[in-house]
Order: C-alpha cells, then sequence, then structure tokens
C-alpha cells in the first residue's frame, strides 16, 4: 500500500498512519515508514 496511490485515487492527502489502527488487529508483519505500508505473513 502506497501513499501515493491513496492519495491518487482519493484526490487528498493521506498519512499511513490513519490505517495502522486498523491494522493493530491482524497478526503479521508489518513493515512501514511515511510512504509505504506492507502486510505479510511469511517472511
Amino acid at each position: 500500500m502506497r501513499r501515493e496511490s491513496i492519495e491518487e485515487q482519493t484526490g487528498q492527502r493521506f498519512d499511513l498512519q490513519q490505517i495502522h489502527v486498523n491494522l493493530v488487529t491482524i497478526s503479521g508483519y508489518i513493515n512501514e515508514d511515511d510512504d509505504e505500508l506492507s502486510l505479510s505473513w511469511l517472511r
């Protein structure tokens, strides 16, 4: 999930931290920075 892609789709600025709250219930590996978030179950 890339910040840029979400912003293009919605037409507004997006902070990936906004979605992080919803991901705390998912067990897995979350990699994130200011521009990209990835969720995986296998390394």
